[in-house]
This record gives C-alpha cells, structure tokens and sequence, in this order.
C-alpha cells in the first residue's frame, strides 16, 4: 500500500494522530487545522532562531520553553489551555512533541498554497 493510501486510510478511520508523551503524560495530537497552525506560530513567532539541519536544531536555538509550550498547546488543543501544564515539561520533550506535530502537516499542502497563490497573482496582472 502506498504511503499515500495509508494516509488517506488513516484519515477516513479517524486514525490519523500521533501519541506524545509529555512529563509522564500521553496526548493525543491530530493533525493541525489552519487555526492550530497559526494559533501556534503566533506564540512562537516573535522568537530570535539561528539556521539548523532541522526543524529541532532551528527551535533548539531558542531556548524559551514558555513560547514553546504555549505553541503546543495549541497543537494539540487548538488554544493555549494547556500552557502552565506543559510549561513543566523539559525542553526536549517540548520540542519533541511540536516536531511531531509539524510533520504531520508534510510539505504538499505548502507547495498547493505556493502554486494556487502563483496563479492567482499571474491572473490578477495579466490585462483583459
């Protein structure tokens, strides 16, 4: 079966999350919805990173674990909720965590955006 089958399989059984385990905890975490994404990247947004091989190197650059915990809230809740409970954890198992959650997006739906606003612009110059 190919991995993209095994996706779409997954998503129509409702088993399309990952487990994170988290301070002694386990939560469950789908993939992110545009709100979670933003939600997330706001908390994290305003953060000073240096360039990294990864997604972990670039956020281990940054060590505030309040920003990152904040953002994995809403990974996982789609709110900050579980911000001070989080907060608690080490910064690995954050960090951990919203790696796992990112890669659940993948990059195709990024390169879709990037074409689709590609065409847009191309017919909003174009002349009639």
């Amino acid at each position: 079966m190919s991995k993209a089958s095994k996706l779409i399989s997954k998503a129509i059984t409702g088993e399309d999350y990952e487990l994170v385990f988290i301070n002694g905890k386990s939560y469950v975490m789908f993939p992110p919805t545009i709100k979670k994404l933003a939600g997330a990247i706001s908390c994290i947004s305003d953060l000073d990173f240096n360039d990294g091989a990864t997604l972990k190197d670039v956020f281990l650059s940054c060590k505030d674990c309040t920003s990152y915990s904040k953002a994995l809230s809403w990974l996982i809740r789609g709110d900050a909720s579980l911000e001070s409970e989080l907060s608690e954890a080490t910064l690995t198992e954050i960090l951990d965590a919203m790696e796992i959650g990112l890669d659940m997006v993948g990059v195709t739906p990024f390169y879709k955006a990037a074409s689709l606003t590609r065409s847009a612009n191309l017919l909003a110059a174009s002349p009639r």
